[in-house]
């Protein structure tokens, strides 16, 4: 669950020097050039201080020297892809709004695409009751709620790349709300 950084591997090439680790994002089509290690067998790189949620695409290259002259194979003509890891919502509050509505109220996460918002009574499972489109939302009003019913709520953010979605982790324990028996 780390959401800054990505470890980039690859099979090491007999007779290297060294690689040239290259990375672009999903907004670009140019490489940018981002480390250049030393050692034949080195077979990893692990690329820091990203951007959550985010879509990246790497390819390495392998150099070698030889009398002095630097030698460098094709890029890799597979490049990987992966996207970084979403935060973890900060569940704030879980509160009455009216007899059968509870707000329920987190911290945006940066990237995030949209929220999912999950729902349990004591000794059940989550169930999935709202899916929130917007980055920069932080609540929502369950008014399906029962008057003076506990429940517990958590909320996972999402985005979604090439089709695929992806889900952060989740507050497990959730947070305690109930709805008001009217007046």
């Amino acid at each position: 669950n780390i959401t800054t950084a990505l470890r980039v591997t690859w099979q090491p090439v007999e007779n290297a020097d060294g690689y040239i680790i290259y990375r672009r994002t999903a907004n670009s089509t140019a490489w940018e050039r981002i480390k250049k290690v030393a050692g034949q067998s080195k077979s990893y790189y692990s690329n820091i201080k990203l951007e959550p949620g985010t879509k990246y695409t790497y390819t390495v290259q392998s150099f070698c020297k030889v009398d002095g002259k630097v030698y460098y194979s094709t890029r890799g003509t597979n490049p990987v892809t992966a996207v970084t890891h979403l935060k973890t919502p900060g569940l704030k509050s879980a509160t009455s709004v009216t007899y059968n509505q509870i707000k329920v109220v987190w911290t945006p996460v940066t990237n995030a695409q949209g929220y999912r918002i999950y729902r349990k009574e004591a000794g059940s499972g989550w169930r999935l009751i709202r899916r929130i489109p917007g980055e920069q939302k932080y609540y929502c009003i369950d008014s399906t709620a029962e008057p003076g019913k506990q429940y517990y709520y958590t909320v996972r953010s999402t985005c979604s790349w090439d089709g695929q979605l992806y889900l952060s982790p989740y507050d497990t324990k959730g947070i305690a709300g109930k709805a008001s028996l009217g007046g």
